[in-house]
C-alpha cells in the first residue's frame, strides 16, 4: 500500500510532455480599456459653484416647479435654455 503523499499511486492520465502539447494561443491586450466615459477637457468641466439664499416662500415655489427634478439641475436647464444669461 502506497504511502500517504506518494505520488506513485497517480497513474499518468496524459503522457504528452510540453513539448508535444500544441501551443496556446492567448490573445495579449497592448493597452486595456477605460471603464467610462471619456473625461472632459477642463474647459467643459462645471467646476464653479453659486450659492443662492432664497426665502421659504421662493423655496417652497421652486420645488413645486422642479417637481422631481433637483433643484441645481433646474435651475441650471432654466438658465440655460429660456434665458440669454449663460449666452
Amino acid at each position: 500500500m502506497p504511502q500517504k503523499n506518494d505520488l506513485s499511486a497517480i497513474k499518468a492520465i496524459n503522457k504528452k510532455t510540453l513539448l508535444q502539447t500544441e501551443a496556446v494561443v492567448v490573445p495579449v491586450e497592448t493597452k486595456p480599456g477605460r471603464a467610462g466615459r471619456k473625461p472632459k477637457s477642463v474647459t467643459e468641466k462645471e467646476s464653479e459653484t453659486v450659492v443662492l439664499k432664497l426665502t421659504l416662500q421662493e423655496l417652497e415655489r421652486l420645488k413645486e416647479k422642479a417637481g422631481l427634478i433637483p433643484l441645481g439641475t433646474f435651475l441650471k436647464h432654466h438658465l440655460r435654455n429660456e434665458t440669454d444669461l449663460l449666452n
